[in-house]
């Protein structure tokens, strides 16, 4: 597998807070679920499929383009 290194430029104040609306420090996670989402929005918006977030399964192929680059659960 090819490994890429990315450099991404906030252009807005990124917000990764808790659950109890305290953003004491950066959350990967919350980066990384805020990419996914955005990912998955220009797939579908460029009529590609990104599978149904509230599903355990891709439909049709083994994984939709958002599970390919973001890893899906049972997948190894």
């Amino acid at each position: 597998m090819e490994e890429y290194t990315v450099k991404i430029k906030a252009l807005t104040p990124l917000w990764t807070g808790d659950a109890e609306r305290k953003s004491n420090k950066i959350r990967e996670t919350g980066i990384i679920g805020s990419l996914r989402w955005w990912y998955e929005a220009l797939i579908r918006g460029l009529g590609g499929n990104a599978c149904d977030p509230t599903n355990s399964k891709c439909e049709g192929r083994n994984h939709c383009d958002a599970c390919e680059l973001f890893g899906c659960t049972g997948w190894s």
